[in-house]
């Protein structure tokens, strides 16, 4: 996960026009399953107790 996310902003940095607004896209979506995943995980902790 961590190598395909590493390709897609290397690809994105590549391109000139733009990048600033992409980087910020792609924190964005790195935010997003970041929030996702703790919720995921502290719902499953909070089910098992």
């Amino acid at each position: 996960m961590t190598n395909l996310i590493a390709k897609l902003h290397a690809r994105l940095v590549r391109d000139d026009r733009g990048a600033a607004t992409l980087d910020v896209g792609l924190a964005a979506v790195l935010v997003g399953i970041t929030s996702v995943a703790a919720v995921t995980l502290l719902g499953g902790d909070i089910s098992t107790w």
